[in-house]
């Protein structure tokens, strides 16, 4: 396939395909960590945060972190022509152009430069170092006279903006209410597809112990506008109908299909078969069928608490990609969260200007030692 682009592609072809790789495998601060380990049966607070709705928080975090590691490794890039040294900085930077090339040439991911992060920090120290070389004076270790005052004075500036501009975040993040879903059941994964026709009935079992009033669920292939289904909600311990939905083809949505209860849903003792039948009129449907999506780990479950059914034989160790939720709107933080976390950003903010008020600001770096050995510190 390589060889077939690079012979094949125009120019312009490629370097589409070289700034999608890029963007696909550099621009991702959390290195997509949410779709690949977001597989839980206990939704707690800390998953919220971590892998639900309320991840926006730790994305911009890992994104501001990112885009500064890319910033001061860009700076430490320059720092060859100014030192003229094949150092351990070099040999960072050449591997990151071999690692940012290996990708442009083959597969690109957000989670193959999770390896090469550890150089990544080390590359952008050097970046963070190259400027401390340049506000220092080599011979006496202290600030350079001409620069220590307008350093001081810009990153009191940019330190007391950036306090601001958070303060005003208040009613962003602990005011305004968003939607919200608070999971009972989340299993993301599905790439196989279980076709639903005439011949093949498809069912799911699951637990919810509250009540509930959103199901969605995976679809690898939309079914042709000619064909009609049949969704419906039992209650699995006595067999009662919840609820029922009879949907178009044209109605459905890949890659997920999202169906919202008017009213809450609960059944005695929390147990309950989803159910998926055709109901197309006529003999056979016309075109292509409904196809559900379904993880297959070959030999365990990723949802133990439910099964797979097709035509009332079970499906072991998979089970249909599918959500149970229920719908709210809440702020993204409380109040109280919001000012502790306020005062930590703060408090880190006041105490790094601190630091910056000392007379030496480079330590050992600019020792003669050095020169017999290049170190960080």
């Amino acid at each position: 396939m390589i060889k077939e682009r690079l012979q094949n592609y125009s120019a312009k072809e490629l370097l589409t395909l070289y700034n999608n790789k890029l963007k696909n495998t550099w621009t991702d601060g959390s290195r997509a960590y949410a779709w690949y380990i977001n597989s839980t049966n206990e939704f707690t607070p800390t998953f919220n945060y971590l892998f639900g709705d309320r991840k926006i928080l730790i994305y911009t975090f890992a994104q501001i972190f990112h885009i500064m590691s890319l910033l001061c490794i860009a700076i430490g890039a320059l720092r060859f022509f100014k030192c003229k040294k094949f150092d351990f900085a070099f040999f960072l930077n050449v591997t990151l152009v071999g690692v940012i090339l290996f990708h442009l040439i083959w597969e690109a991911n957000q989670r193959y430069i999770l390896l090469f992060t550890p150089l990544m920090l080390l590359s952008a120290l050097y970046g963070i170092k190259f400027l401390v070389e340049l506000l220092a004076n080599r011979t006496t270790n202290n600030w350079r006279t001409s620069l220590h005052r307008p350093f001081l004075v810009g990153s009191a500036v940019v330190f007391a903006t950036a306090i601001v501009c958070f303060g005003l975040q208040f009613n962003t993040l602990a005011q305004e209410k968003r939607p919200f879903h608070v999971y009972q059941v989340k299993q993301d994964y599905a790439y196989l597809g279980t076709p639903i026709t005439s011949d093949s009935v498809v069912a799911e079992t699951f637990i919810a112990n509250e009540p509930f009033d959103q199901l969605t669920f995976k679809v690898i292939q939309e079914p042709d506008a000619s064909r009609e289904y049949r969704i419906a909600l039992y209650d699995d311990t006595g067999g009662k109908k919840l609820r029922q939905f009879d949907m178009k083809g044209s109605e459905f949505n890949a890659p997920t299909q999202v169906i919202n209860l008017p009213k809450p849903v609960q059944a005695n003792g929390g147990r309950y078969k989803l159910k998926f039948t055709e109901i197309t009129k006529g003999d056979t449907g016309h075109g292509h069928a409904l196809s559900l999506g379904r993880y297959n780990s070959k030999n365990f479950s990723l949802y133990p608490a439910g099964k797979l059914y097709v035509n009332g034989k079970v499906m072991e160790h998979t089970n249909i990609g599918f959500t149970v939720s229920t719908f709210r709107e809440q702020p993204l933080m409380s109040v109280a969260a919001f000012w502790i976390l306020f005062t930590a950003f703060t408090s880190i903010l006041i105490g790094l200007w601190l630091c910056l008020l000392k007379v030496s600001p480079a330590g050992r770096i600019f020792t003669g030692q050095e020169d017999a050995k290049e170190g960080l510190f």
